[in-house]
């Protein structure tokens, strides 16, 4: 497998954040001794999308409207942005032997997610097959440049192993110039022939600032797209929506691949109408740790809240 070096931990966010366009700084000053000297201080930032019951995206929230608590405690928000903010995106495309009679269809879809995004976007790609994954165009915001990868470069063969593409995503992605990061990964997850496993990779997605989004090609009706038997398809979509929960991202599982072009402009749109969200830690536990995170709304109603459940804290 051809793997992507580890790159270097996001900045402190603090010193950026007061400079950033059409974002509100809730809290710029900030006292040296605020801080115990030898801990790296950094904002810890949220990527939020809030949908309510009817499963359509809450626009107009404000930065009263949000409760951020960190190991269960109350902490003061210090950024808000309801903006349209350029993402790092890594495109993780499943071309395995399954996959050879579907991926036009799959690459009509992830072009229908290009026209969407933001065209200040980042991107770069990793396909999976022929038992290896590999970083098929490295970071551009051409996006001419991505479709003839993903038109011209792409043939569909051999294994499926999705855990060391993800793996090598989860690498590369942290050399990414923007702040916001995620991966959308097109799979019917049931890996085959990684080197990695499914634990390495959510301690690699768990102890980075990146949301995993699935679009998982696979139903739970005799009529599969993908011909996995229930067990692998329960297994894959367990590891798949656990993976997505941990990172913030989400699990679409399209009725059929007719749907695609649609699902991946609607993932494109969202990644566009997020809340951008970040406080300054009260705490600082002795030793390195991860802290759990919760988002709430003081709204009243029923709402869905999907950001990461917790960061890595670099203790005393």
């Amino acid at each position: 497998m051809r793997r992507a070096s580890d790159g270097g931990r996001c900045v402190a966010l603090v010193l950026i954040a007061a400079v950033w366009a059409g974002g509100i700084v809730l809290a710029q000053d900030r006292r040296r001794d605020d801080y115990r000297i030898g801990v790296q201080v950094r904002m810890v930032t949220l990527d939020v999308t809030v949908l309510n019951e009817a499963g359509q995206r809450v626009d107009a929230l404000k930065a009263d409207d949000f409760r951020v608590y960190d190991e269960g405690v109350l902490q003061e928000l210090a950024l808000f942005q309801p903006a349209d903010l350029p993402i790092s995106l890594g495109l993780v495309i499943d071309t395995s032997g399954s996959m050879r009679e579907r991926l036009n269809l799959v690459n009509e879809a992830v072009l229908a997610f290009l026209k969407y995004s933001n065209p200040e976007n980042q991107v770069f790609v990793v396909d999976f097959a022929h038992d290896e994954a590999e970083l098929l165009l490295d970071f551009t915001q051409d996006r001419d440049d991505v479709k003839d990868a993903i038109l011209e470069r792409m043939l569909a063969g051999g294994g499926t192993p999705l855990w060391d593409a993800l793996y090598l995503g989860l690498e590369h992605i942290a050399r990414g110039k923007y702040e916001r990061k995620a991966l959308v990964v097109i799979s019917d997850g049931e890996d085959k022939d990684s080197q990695y496993g499914f634990p390495d990779v959510l301690a690699k997605a768990r102890n980075s600032d990146v949301q995993v989004y699935f679009i998982a090609l696979q139903k739970r009706r005799a009529d599969t797209l993908f011909d996995l038997d229930d067990v692998s398809r329960d297994a894959a979509g367990r590891e798949m929506s656990d993976l997505a929960d941990l990172s913030g991202g989400r699990l679409f599982v399209p009725e059929d691949l007719q749907e695609l072009d649609r699902v991946t402009a609607d993932l494109a749109t969202e990644l566009r109408h997020q809340y951008r969200i970040g406080f300054h830690p009260t705490a600082t536990p002795a030793q390195a740790s991860l802290r759990r995170l919760d988002v709430k709304l003081t709204q009243p109603g029923s709402f869905k809240i999907y950001t990461r459940r917790g960061y890595f804290h670099p203790g005393r």
